[in-house]
Formats: structure tokens, C-alpha cells, sequence
């Protein structure tokens, strides 16, 4: 009985610590009404939208909450006048619109931290009738637990670092083959992405086959970056010449997007 619960206590802590993470990590699906796939960080979306609301004439500060049953808004302004309520939930509403999270999306944690809140309670019920074990199970457990995410960080760490810079092969049937850096040949859409108003800064590569190869995106973003511009431009701009240079006719697109905690101004693009 005493393994039972130190083992269910053990998977409840885990689990606490896992919606910890990811709730810190979790990318939102964004709407796929184009050859895009995109997911935004969330909490680069709970700035945005911050933004948004005091971009209000009148409110002073913002907070968003992102739930699991959707999002929350409290605003504080220097004073109250009819109709800035309204106002301010046009304002979301409005960069909702523009950033186009999918509709349904959950934002919280609560499964994982539910089930392990119920797991670490089961767990501390059931080791009451074991307490001389407490102390040295409780270090276990805690010692095991910090090992375990550390070793989970560390071997995530080691793949981020393995497939930074895979090699990508053009033209695999033709005598003149080039073989490249993923980042490298990928390198130009980059460039050319962080020209586009609202765009702070971009890390493009290219993965998959030579024939079918696909483009993955990671865009930092002003907080109040035109989105549907944005996406409307790698489209018309970044992608055909990108299949110019590479000769082919597909390149599927996966962006994830984040915003910058602080907008530094309005960006333009250069010509």
C-alpha cells in the first residue's frame, strides 16, 4: 500500500509540474484559411490583446487571462464613461479577428493540473496511515520529480540542438545536386519576412524532401503587427520566390508566431 501511494503521489506531482510547463509553452492553433499553418505562443497572445484593450481611449492598464472556457479582460481606466466597456471588448474582439486563434481553443491547463492535484490528494490520504515514511518518501519523490524534468529539459534540449541546422538537398536527381544548410537555404525568405511591417525578427528553415519540402517559420511580431497582412504577404511575396530560387511548384508553410512583450512603435517596411 505504501508504494501505491508514493507512486500516486509521485504522478501527481508530475503532472503538476508538466501543466506548469506547458503552460508556459503552449502554442494556440491559429485559423487555416490559406496555405498557412499557424499556431501563436500564448502568451504572445495574451499581449496582444492587452495591447489591443489599452489602446483604448481612457483605460490605463490591461489583463488578460487566458482559460480554459475562453478569455477574460480587466480593464482599468481614469475614469468611467458610457459605452467604454463596449469599447474596450471591440477592441479584442476586433484582434481576435486579426490574429485568428481557432474558435474552441482552450487556453488553460486544467486537465493536467486537475488530475494531478486529485492524484497528489489520493496519494497524501492513503501514505497518513504510513507517517514515519513521510519525510524520507516526500525527498524521494522531490529529488525523483526535479531529476526526471531535468533530464526531460536536457533531452529536449539535445533534439532542438540536433535539428537546428539539418542539411537540405536540391535537386536529389540531377548531376548538379547542392546540398546546404537548412538555415542557409532557407536564409532569403528570412530576410525578406523581416522587411514586413510589424516583424522583429525571423529564424526560417527548410525541412523534408527536395520535392516536397516544407518551410517552417518562427516570427516575432510587434504586439500590434497587422497579422492578416502579415500572413497575406509571405503568400504573395516571400513564397513564390522562394519557389523560384528552389525550382518547384509546393513549399508547405508552418509558422508559429509570437509578439514581443513591448511595442518599440510602429514599424514600417523597407524598400
Amino acid at each position: 500500500m505504501t508504494a501505491v501511494a508514493w507512486t500516486t503521489l509521485a504522478a501527481g506531482l508530475a503532472l503538476l509540474a508538466a501543466a506548469g510547463l506547458s503552460g508556459r509553452r503552449v502554442l494556440v492553433p491559429m485559423v487555416a484559411d490559406d496555405e498557412i499553418t499557424a499556431r501563436v505562443a500564448r502568451r504572445g497572445l495574451a499581449t496582444a490583446l492587452r495591447v489591443a484593450a489599452q489602446s483604448v481611449a481612457g483605460v490605463r492598464s490591461a489583463r488578460i487571462r487566458l482559460g480554459r472556457s475562453g478569455l477574460r479582460v480587466v480593464a482599468k481606466a481614469a475614469g468611467a464613461r458610457p459605452g467604454l466597456a463596449e469599447e474596450v471588448r471591440a477592441a479584442v474582439d476586433a484582434r481576435l479577428a486579426n490574429i485568428g486563434p481557432c474558435a474552441g481553443s482552450r487556453f488553460g491547463r486544467v486537465p493536467l493540473g486537475a488530475f494531478g492535484a486529485l492524484f497528489v490528494a489520493i496519494g497524501s490520504v492513503t501514505a497518513a496511515h504510513h507517517p514515519s515514511l513521510v519525510l524520507s518518501a516526500a525527498v524521494l519523490v522531490g529529488g525523483v520529480s526535479v531529476l526526471g524534468f531535468a533530464c526531460l529539459r536536457e533531452v529536449s534540449a539535445l533534439s532542438r540542438r540536433a535539428t537546428a541546422a539539418p542539411r537540405w538537398c536540391a535537386r536529389p536527381a540531377e548531376t548538379d545536386t547542392i546540398v546546404m544548410d537548412s538555415a542557409v537555404a532557407a536564409g532569403p525568405v528570412a530576410a525578406d519576412i523581416e522587411t514586413y511591417a510589424g516583424v522583429r525578427s525571423v529564424t526560417a528553415r527548410l525541412l523534408g524532401p527536395a520535392v516536397a519540402p516544407e518551410l517552417r517559420l518562427t516570427v516575432t511580431a510587434a504586439p500590434d503587427a497587422d497579422v492578416t497582412a502579415l500572413r497575406r504577404e509571405i503568400i504573395a511575396h516571400a513564397l513564390p520566390r522562394l519557389r523560384q530560387a528552389l525550382e518547384i511548384d509546393t513549399v508547405a508553410v508552418r509558422l508559429e508566431l509570437h509578439f514581443a512583450r513591448q511595442s518599440s512603435g510602429p514599424s514600417t517596411r523597407s524598400t
